[in-house]
């Protein structure tokens, strides 16, 4: 004799209709087009009304995905090396701020973010370079906090540094922004 929890039951009964084989309409099977009493047009796979049009469902357009996924995977770019092209290393690139954006924070804090292609080799140094100084050593990807950022215009830069030689070996377009902070020069008058 099996005892049953009052609540198994139900569920007992669901997971069985879930299991259960379901009719599913052949991808062979007709549809047809009709217009109910209100004038709405009913698509159904029965016909309920004489004036019911079949309708032509056509083969859907379809290509094999993974041909294509595997021509993206084997491309890889030339190296400098391979091409004997004397053109820089990497792509560096000041996605944020903008060229000449104003941001206000009157605390000085921002983000900045950026671009590197392809990733960072060994032997290789990232720099953010702030008005000519060396700002921060980026040591992993996302975005850099800068705190504290003095009113004013300022210059955004990167740099890549080889190690060993302990030279810039290619430095990123550089990115003027304007930090807007507010000043007790500009309080309201009393």
């Amino acid at each position: 004799m099996i005892i049953m929890n009052p609540t198994t039951l139900p569920c007992l009964l669901a997971c069985l209709l879930l299991a259960a084989p379901w009719p599913v309409p052949a991808a062979d099977s007709k549809i047809f087009k009709t217009t109910d009493e209100a004038g709405n047009t009913v698509f159904t796979d029965r016909p309920q009304e004489e004036d019911a049009q079949e309708v032509e469902v056509k083969e859907p357009m379809t290509f094999p995905a993974d041909e294509y996924a595997r021509e993206y995977r084997k491309f890889e770019p030339a190296t400098n090396e391979e091409t004997g092209d004397a053109g820089p290393p990497y792509t560096l690139e000041i996605t944020s701020p903008a060229p000449d954006e104003a941001i206000r924070s009157n605390a000085g804090d921002m983000k900045v973010t950026f671009r590197i292609l392809p990733g960072l080799k060994a032997g290789h140094r990232l720099d953010l370079v702030m008005d000519g100084a060396v700002e921060q050593q980026i040591l992993a990807p996302g975005p850099i906090s800068l705190e504290n950022v003095d009113r004013g215009t300022h210059q955004l830069q990167l740099q890549v540094t080889d190690l060993k030689r302990n030279e810039v070996l290619q430095s990123s377009e550089p990115v003027s922004f304007t930090i807007l902070r507010h000043s007790v020069m500009h309080a309201a008058p009393k």
